[in-house]
């Protein structure tokens, strides 16, 4: 998707499909950045123009289109890999730059759909971003408590000192809370292919999908942090293979939108349909019921949390109008602290 024009913002594409007699079209443009290029096939965005060429302008003269990344005799499909991209992380993945020659291009859905047709792709790769983060956390986690069992300081390990044992515990908190919303969110999703979710669950999925992202990705980056400190000097060498999760990690927070992109997309549908939000409010709720007397402290807490975060959405709805700053500027504070209670 992302062009010289911009990532995120789709609109400016500047690549374009011309139809061919056989249905099939001919794109021609240049994507900026390309991850995975020694795959077989990718979905990409581009612009059809007819026979005049004249196309419509901005993302919705978008369309969708299938590409096989090489020929029947293995040589790349008339695209040109200009230059390998230099990478802070995710070294194992080429990302490349890619020129398209008249590429022969499958439409996926309708024309003037694209927009439509790849967030539903997005839904899947932002889970699998998500899958990824929470993956990381728990490789982080383990690396910790395993080393928390080898390393002595100051006469005992370091998992018999409380305060070491209290950052772990926290470790492993976020960790778990990133995989319980991976789980729940996947199950949803499954349901909404099966076609066994009612409209609810459907507005709860467009929610939670970005909320998801943006949490887990954030989080893989506080805790993989937290693991390269909890290994003291030895956390800080290559040697640790700590330095290179903590490289990747950081990929997590811009792959498939960035938090502020996320959060835009959790504040538009609530705030076009404001019982989304307390649809929102009572899963999280239903989420709560635990018969153990311990958990009961934490339990009102949380309650009491959403239904201030109600209060800050339902506030933020009614000032729209006359505050057009206050969305745009409020929106990912608000995204953040709603994935929390997730």
């Amino acid at each position: 998707m992302t062009e010289k024009t911009g990532g995120s913002d789709v609109g400016g594409t500047e690549t374009i499909a011309v139809q061919q007699k056989d249905g099939t079209y001919q794109i021609n443009g240049y994507k900026f950045y390309t991850s995975a290029t020694t795959s077989e096939g990718t979905i990409l965005l581009a612009r059809i123009v007819d026979s005049s060429g004249s196309s419509v302008s901005g993302s919705r003269g978008l369309s969708t289109f299938f590409v096989k990344l090489r020929d029947d005799n293995g040589d790349l499909n008339k695209i040109t890999v200009h230059r390998l991209k230099k990478k802070l992380g995710t070294r194992a993945v080429p990302t490349a730059e890619l020129e398209l020659h008249g590429t022969p291009g499958i439409l996926v859905g309708q024309a003037g759909r694209g927009i439509p047709t790849i967030s539903a792709i997005l839904n899947i790769t932002r889970i699998h971003n998500a899958i990824n983060a929470v993956g990381m956390m728990r490789r982080a986690v383990a690396l910790c408590r395993d080393y928390s069992f080898r390393r002595k300081a100051f006469g005992k390990l370091l998992a018999d000192t409380p305060l070491h044992l209290s950052v772990l515990a926290e470790m492993e908190v976020q960790y778990r809370a990133g995989l319980q919303l991976v789980m729940d969110t996947v199950i949803l999703m499954g349901r909404l292919e099966c076609k066994k979710a009612n409209d609810v669950e459907s507005r709860r999925f467009r929610i939670l999908t970005p909320l998801l992202k943006l949490f887990t990705a954030k989080q893989a980056i506080t805790v993989i942090s937290e693991a390269v400190e909890a290994f003291g000097g030895l956390g800080y060498m290559e040697d640790s293979d700590l330095p290179r999760l903590l490289r990747d990690a950081q990929v997590l927070a811009i792959w498939e939108g960035t938090t502020n992109v996320l959060s835009m997309d959790v504040w538009r549908p609530m705030s076009s349909n404001p019982s989304i939000l307390s649809e929102l409010c009572d899963y999280f709720h239903s989420l709560m019921d635990s018969p153990l007397e311990q958990l009961q402290s934490s339990i009102s807490e949380v309650k009491k949390r959403i239904k201030d975060i109600k209060k800050q959405a339902e506030y933020m709805i009614l000032q729209a109008s006359s505050d057009p700053l206050l969305i745009p500027s409020s929106a990912r504070k608000f995204a953040y602290s709603k994935s929390i209670c997730s």
